[in-house]
Order: C-alpha cells, then structure tokens, then sequence
C-alpha cells in the first residue's frame, strides 16, 4: 500500500537553499505525495525561486504566499489543519533538504505496520 504523504515546507528569506530544498522534496522516488511550500512574507527572491523551481516539476504541489510573517509554527498549524486527515505529514524547514530521492520510500515502510503513527 502506497500512504498519501505532504511535505509542509515553511520558508522566509531561503533564496540561497530553496532550489536545493525543493529538488530534494520534487525528486522523491515515490508518486502518492503533495508539497506545501509557504513563503512567509520573504523580502529576497524566495518565492520568485520558488516558483521556477515548483514550475518544473511535476509532482503536485500548493504555494502559499503570506503578505505578514506569521512565523513557522502558525505556517506549520495551519497547513497541517488543512491538509486531507488521511495524508501523512512530514515538515522540512525551508532551509534543509530530504537526505536522498527515498525518503518518503522509507517513510512508507515504516508506516506499514498498523502500529506506527509517528516518525521522528
């Protein structure tokens, strides 16, 4: 069984690691998953980058832009309220990047047992 994933990422002021942080998330080899990017009011060229990068992809994906910083927790809460309740959430700060294309590969296995309902 393939779970439904969401990678949430909140972003401000990242121009410098967005295009890193969302090839990571696009080139997941895995296709039951959506991305979530919020740009949190950025004053560089993060939703600009953003937007090219996401434009390129394939995968299914939301841009969120704030007109006031909200900050990453209200970003986080308010995305994760609005996402599907069968989907599986996984954050990533708009600064990092996911450790390889099998991620969400990986995820997927470990919430295959019944009793797994969280990751850390």
């Amino acid at each position: 069984m393939k779970n439904h994933f969401t990678i949430i990422i909140p972003a401000y002021n990242c121009e410098q690691w967005v295009q890193r942080n969302l090839n990571s998330a696009t080139r997941q080899n895995y296709d039951n998953y959506d991305i979530v990017y919020i740009d949190d009011c950025s004053n560089d060229n993060t939703l600009k980058l953003a937007n090219e990068t996401l434009e390129q992809s394939e995968k299914k994906f939301k841009i969120v832009h704030n007109e006031q910083n909200m900050k990453a927790l209200y970003n986080l809460y308010t995305q994760i309220h609005a996402s599907n309740e069968d989907t599986i959430i996984v954050t990533l700060d708009g600064d990092d990047a996911l450790a390889g294309t099998d991620v969400i590969n990986v995820l997927n296995k470990h919430y295959q047992d019944e009793n797994c309902w969280m990751t850390v």
